[in-house]
């Protein structure tokens, strides 16, 4: 299955759709991990990468902070809010996830 992800904000502010800008490929994959900050330990989602013998590397967008699910919009399509950390700093943040056989 393919998965895809398209971020509608941009440090905290909606964009209008024209402005979204590329999908960016999946998988996304959902963990756990304590936030000093918070002093608790938040979900989080991220998009996945390997590299050459499996070797993680950075995800080309941030990681969503605590998400939480908004919508199913169909059978394909998942939206999902929460907040992206750009340096030292939190903003809202909504990703619709698209699946495709």
């Amino acid at each position: 299955m393919k998965v895809t992800v398209v971020r509608t904000h941009r440090l905290g502010q909606l964009l209008p759709e024209r402005e979204w800008g590329p999908p960016v490929p999946g998988p996304v994959q959902m963990y756990w991990m304590r936030h000093p900050e918070l002093n608790r330990g938040p979900g989080r989602l991220t998009v996945v990468r390997r590299g050459y013998f499996g070797k993680d590397e950075d995800s080309p967008i941030p990681e969503l902070q605590d998400p939480e699910m908004l919508a199913f919009m169909s059978d394909r399509v998942l939206s999902v809010k929460g907040f992206e950390e750009i340096e030292g700093r939190r903003y809202y943040q909504t990703w619709r996830i698209y699946f495709e056989d």
